[in-house]
């Protein structure tokens, strides 16, 4: 660790590996396939490489750093903005103050043991359109949900002295959809892409109770 949070350097490392960005292209193209998406990775150059990699298999995506000067930054921007189905890669460049109404998907390519960092970078898929964009997609490589829970639990917020932080309620992951949901919840229920409305389709995966446990349910 580094000041609190995941020493970015070393997280860019462990980001380079084949099977990690593979994750990304496979898991892209399975749920949320054609989407604008913003990634978020750990340093510039995990940035580029998972870019490259995406443009390798035939997406369509940019890397926008900090080091870009202000021509290049915007001419990239625009063009995120222009085009519906373009993954952006940056390395936190654009956790606030950046507004893309159209972000259907964000990526989060990297892990942070920050709160307010992991609730800035999937808030900027959060903005809804009435009509045209009623929810977002999260892809999670780094572990982040079961970290700090789901992005969109009620949470308090005191300017009182912290208390002692409080677990996280444990969550699973379903085999059938790849979705996260509570643990203690036997029956998948999520939506599955493409998520219209007017067409409604949910996972119907369900977990099967182990001999032990129906002894003690009884």
């Amino acid at each position: 660790k580094k000041g609190g949070d995941y020493d970015n350097e070393q997280l860019g490392k462990i980001y380079g590996e084949r099977k990690i960005y593979d994750g990304v292209i496979e898991n892209y193209n399975r749920i949320c396939p054609g989407t604008k998406a913003l990634l978020f990775a750990p340093d510039i150059e995990s940035s580029k490489k998972i870019c490259s990699e995406l443009n390798l298999a035939g997406l369509p995506a940019l890397h926008l750093d900090g080091e870009m000067g202000k021509v290049e930054r915007e001419a990239i921007l625009k063009k995120f903005h222009d085009y519906p189905n373009i993954i952006l890669c940056n390395c936190g460049g654009l956790t606030t103050g950046f507004d893309e109404p159209g972000i259907l998907t964000i990526i989060l390519y990297r892990a942070t043991t920050s709160l307010s960092l992991f609730l800035q970078m999937v808030g900027r898929g959060s903005r809804v359109i009435k009509g045209v964009k009623s929810r977002f997609t999260i892809l999670d490589f780094g572990n982040n949900i079961k970290a700090h829970g789901f992005w969109e639990q009620p949470r308090t917020c005191s300017l009182k002295k912290k208390e002692k932080k409080k677990g996280v309620a444990p969550i699973k992951t379903c085999p059938e959809c790849n979705g996260m949901i509570p643990a203690q919840q036997m029956i998948c229920g999520l939506e599955l892409p493409p998520f219209d409305p007017s067409l409604p389709l949910f996972c119907t995966h369900v977990w099967q109770l182990t001999e032990k446990e129906e002894k003690e349910k009884v």
